[in-house]
C-alpha cells in the first residue's frame, strides 16, 4: 500500500468567526440579512442573536422606532447595516439576569457626529443611571465607558468616520480600544451587567443617530491572541 501524503500548501484554512472564542454572549451581524426581520420599507423589527440564544435576540414592535436596514454600504466595505436614524432602536424583550465583570464588547459602526449624549449601547429597560453606558458626546469630541464611574476619551475629528471599538469592562482595569489602538485604562466600579438597550439611553432620550455594523458580547476579558483575533476579524471585514 503506497503512503498518500497531503500537500500542506493546497489545505484552505478555517476562517475565524467570532464563535471561536469561548464565552460569546450575544452577536449581531447586520451584515447577514438572514438574520434580520424587515418590512417592505426595510424598517427593522428583530435582529437574532447569532450565539443562539433567543432570549437575546433584539427586537422593536414600535414602527416610529425601528431602525433602517441599509444594502451594501459603501463606507462599510460595501456591507449590509443598520441605521440608526433619528429615534430609533432596539432592545431585548425584557431585562436579562445579570452576569458579573469583567464582559467584552465589540462594535462597528460610524463614530456619531452631532447632537451630543448620544447612547450607543445602555445595560438597562428600566433604571435611567447610566451603567454600562457606552456613548459619546460631539460638543466636546469625547467617548464614555460608565459603570458605577466614567471615563472619557478624546476623539477629536472623529466624527462620521468608520471604525471598530472594544470596551473590555474589568473594574479597575477597564479599558476601551479605538480601531485596535488602547485610549483608556481605568476604574469604572464593579457593577454587573444585565438587560441591553442597542441605539438608545433607556426612554430618555439621547438616540444614537448612526449606523451600526456589528455588535459581539463575551462574558469574559477578551486579550491576548483572542483579542488580536478579534480585531482583526473586524479590521478585515470591515475594511479598515
Amino acid at each position: 500500500m503506497s503512503n498518500f501524503v497531503i500537500n500542506p500548501s493546497v489545505l484552505e484554512s478555517t476562517p475565524f468567526s467570532p464563535e471561536d472564542i469561548s464565552d460569546l454572549y450575544a452577536w449581531y451581524d447586520m451584515s447577514e440579512v438572514a438574520t434580520i426581520t424587515k418590512n417592505g420599507s426595510n424598517r427593522v423589527s428583530k435582529i437574532e442573536n447569532k450565539e443562539g440564544t433567543t432570549a437575546r435576540d433584539l427586537l422593536q414592535s414600535t414602527g416610529d422606532s425601528k431602525p433602517l436596514w441599509v444594502s451594501a454600504l459603501p463606507a462599510a466595505n460595501d456591507l449590509d447595516v443598520i441605521d440608526f436614524d433619528g429615534n430609533r432602536w432596539l432592545q431585548t424583550a425584557s431585562a436579562l439576569t445579570e452576569i458579573d465583570q469583567p464582559v467584552t464588547i465589540f462594535i462597528v459602526l460610524e463614530t456619531p457626529a452631532g447632537d451630543s449624549g448620544q447612547r450607543w449601547w445602555y445595560n438597562s429597560h428600566t433604571d435611567v443611571t447610566q451603567n454600562f453606558a457606552t456613548y459619546s458626546n460631539e460638543a466636546v469630541n469625547y467617548f464614555s465607558v460608565n459603570v458605577d464611574n466614567r471615563l472619557d476619551v478624546d476623539f477629536s475629528a472623529g466624527g462620521g468616520i468608520w471604525q471598530y471599538v472594544t470596551t473590555q469592562y474589568n473594574t479597575t482595569a477597564t479599558k476601551l480600544r479605538m480601531n485596535g489602538v488602547e485610549k483608556i485604562d481605568g476604574d469604572v466600579g464593579t457593577d454587573g451587567f444585565s438587560g441591553y438597550i442597542l441605539g438608545a439611553w433607556a426612554y430618555n432620550g439621547n438616540f444614537i443617530d448612526t449606523p451600526i455594523g456589528e455588535v459581539i458580547i463575551y462574558n469574559k476579558l477578551v486579550s491576548g491572541s483572542e483579542l488580536t483575533s478579534m480585531e482583526t476579524y473586524l479590521k478585515d471585514k470591515w475594511g479598515f
